[in-house]
């Protein structure tokens, strides 16, 4: 009897793999990449049955437990193989095999699934669940309680410092981080799924360009100095760490640092993806990302003990000839702070206090960044040399906060560049309320050399 079992799965494998044209395999690819796939992996499969062998080799696809692809064939739209697996799962049945309409076990890469266009526009993923369970006499397909869970995270609490993971906050935290990583956050991501849509871009796609990043896991460290002083500066680390964890981004979070400390985190970020290059597995991030919410004078930001850390030193750590792993892969600085003395009055706060000095220098930067140990690099500034950079109380900061919604906006058709100057645009046009107007207007150097997608 157990051989008759496995013949059934076997049949259904080889059913699968006949019926798909070449497009339904990009699709079905792309998709699978969301159900425990990393893009590598899914980029070395050459037909579907490579992808089928891949998800039963990692636990996804057992005998009698097709859940998984039924979920992929609901996001493709392939009622026929739905029917497929059904009838595979009547005759599994019948051979005295028992079926269940569990995942085997928990999504290993958090992606939501592909979205691809409905005849149906606005059409949830739940409700295309029970549109084809209604098409489709003998499926079960909305017998997996814990679907929605996994596509609709609950609402966020925010994060505090020490906090640090590299899964949606629906799924455990990382426990595998340095102790000054460990300390985590309770919050939970407050943004539905409909809000945006990260899949749209095949990363198998944006793999194969040459004038692309390869796609994969980022690595984002956030840090906000003087966040009891600098209102509203905790809502713009919650949004940042609900939009890198909603693509699957590992995530480190430290608030109100000193110089050394703020060295010490740079340089356990900078272990970290030595340790993950160097591991068993050999894992590489694809990015780094490095957002640093302060005030700032002309040599640099601010740490919280009102020493200033310079631009290098930010960046030293993590150049070509330092961070050897990641040589080729683009770094990111992102710098919310003031470049300049001017005040003006108005409802809106600058990013300093009156007693804050000076600007950053943008030569500087500009000098550090045009030798070949520095390529591949980025730094995005909240506003041009010389002037102060806003935020309001209730919202965040201007900059971070329009760079937010460009991202969830713009994150599944746009590469990074085009979204920044979107950025620039929607800030320029913003203005301070008061006897004397202010404007602000975003920056960026960068020595990039292929376009960045936010892609997994």
């Amino acid at each position: 009897m157990e051989d008759v079992q496995k013949s059934l799965h076997r049949k259904l494998f080889e059913t699968i793999n006949k019926e798909m044209t070449d497009e339904d395999f990009r699709s079905f690819r792309s998709i699978a990449q969301g159900k425990g796939l990393r893009p590598g992996e899914a980029s070395k499969c050459n037909t579907p049955s490579d992808v089928l062998d891949k998800l039963q080799r990692k636990g996804k696809i057992k005998l009698g437990c097709y859940q998984v692809l039924k979920d992929i064939f609901i996001e493709m739209e392939q009622q026929e193989l739905i029917k497929e697996v059904d009838k595979a799962e009547q005759k599994l049945e019948e051979a005295g095999c028992e079926i269940s309409d569990e995942i085997p076990q928990p999504y290993e890469n958090l992606r939501p699934p592909l979205r691809r266009q409905s005849s149906q526009p606005g059409e949830s993923v739940a409700e295309k669940r029970r549109r084809f369970r209604s098409q489709t006499s003998s499926s079960s397909l909305d017998s997996n309680p814990s679907f929605e869970r996994q596509m609709s995270p609950p609402g966020s609490a925010g994060t505090r410092r020490g906090s640090s993971t590299n899964q949606p906050p629906w799924t455990s935290f990382d426990s595998s981080s340095p102790p000054k990583f460990r300390r985590q956050s309770s919050g939970r991501s407050s943004f539905e799924h409909d809000d945006y849509d990260i899949t749209t871009i095949d990363p198998a796609v944006i793999a194969e360009r040459d004038d692309c990043y390869p796609p994969g896991q980022g690595y984002v460290l956030i840090i906000n100095n003087f966040s009891q002083e600098r209102e509203a500066s905790t809502k713009d680390v919650e949004g940042l760490v609900e939009f890198f964890m909603k693509i699957n981004y590992k995530v480190s979070t430290e608030e109100d640092l000193s110089k050394d400390e703020m060295i010490d985190t740079l340089d356990i970020a900078k272990l970290e993806m030595q340790k993950a290059a160097r591991g068993k597995n050999k894992f590489k991030y694809s990015c780094f990302i490095c957002i640093v919410s302060s005030h700032g004078d002309k040599e640099g930001v601010k740490s919280q003990d009102n020493q200033t850390v310079s631009m290098a030193e930010l960046q030293t750590p993590f150049l070509g000839d330092s961070l050897k792993c990641m040589a080729g892969s683009p770094k990111m600085f992102i710098i919310q702070a003031c470049r300049g003395d001017k005040k003006q009055p108005g409802v809106d706060r600058p990013d300093e206090e009156p007693g804050d000095e000076g600007q950053l220098d943008i030569s500087d930067i500009m000098r550090s960044v045009t030798t070949p140990r520095d390529a591949n690099i980025l730094v995005a500034y909240a506003t041009t040399e010389g002037f102060k950079a806003w935020r309001r109380t209730g919202e965040g900061s201007w900059f971070l906060f329009e760079m937010l919604e460009v991202f969830k906006a713009k994150v599944q058709s746009d590469h990074l560049l085009d979204m920044l100057t979107e950025v620039n645009d929607k800030v320029s046009h913003r203005t301070v309320v008061g006897s004397e107007p202010a404007k602000q207007m975003p920056c960026q150097v960068t020595t990039l050399t292929k376009k960045f997608f936010f892609s997994t």
